[in-house]
């Protein structure tokens, strides 16, 4: 079995993240945002936690974080600044968000996909962002959205690549664990 790999950009709270692939029994390492590819050749998966990054602000994209995304064959989850980043990478928009969201949010599933199996198609999640997804990359569809975001959650369609804007590894998000053990099955194949 290999690693999951949680990349981490400076957010507090990847080692959550950690802890919480623990949990559900994978074995895991943190490690920092810039960490060599070549270093993680037994990734099982990727997951792009938060950080405190502005992409919104023209700050510069990690090439290390994006050979990551762009390499198709291993699962990635992006958390937060991971789902910004990764819609960014990949030819979407991240803009300041009009109405920033920090606190909890009522999520809504509009495309039921394997990240939201037995999950209801409303839950109560916990944000915290300045910047928000307003334009899906190419080959992503939107899994989920809030009264204020259309991206809360999006996949690609075709690749494992998925990103969620709100903390699935937080106890203040309802099924938070029920979706980070969905990626996780999906990484097993």
């Amino acid at each position: 079995m290999g690693v999951v790999y949680v990349l981490g950009p400076g957010g507090q709270y990847n080692h959550l993240i950690t802890r919480r692939v623990i949990e559900l029994g994978f074995d895991v390492r943190l490690r920092p945002a810039h960490s060599p590819l070549e270093e993680m050749r037994d990734a099982l998966a990727f997951i792009i936690g938060g950080g405190p990054g502005r992409l919104s602000l023209g700050e510069s994209v990690s090439q290390n974080l994006l050979r990551v995304v762009q390499n198709g064959s291993v699962p990635v989850l992006g958390i937060c600044y991971g789902h910004q980043f990764i819609a960014f990478a990949l030819g979407g928009r991240v803009e300041v968000a009009k109405k920033p969201e920090f606190g909890p949010v009522e999520v809504e599933v509009v495309e039921r996909d394997e990240l939201f199996q037995n999950v209801p198609e409303r839950f109560t999640a916990w944000l915290s962002h300045n910047d928000e997804v307003t334009a899906l990359p190419p080959s992503f569809r939107a899994l989920a959205r809030s009264e204020r975001s259309p991206f809360q959650a999006m996949a690609h369609q075709s690749a494992p690549i998925y990103g969620v804007l709100f903390h699935i590894e937080v106890e203040h998000t309802q099924y938070g664990r029920e979706i980070l053990s969905n990626f996780l099955r999906t990484s097993k194949g």
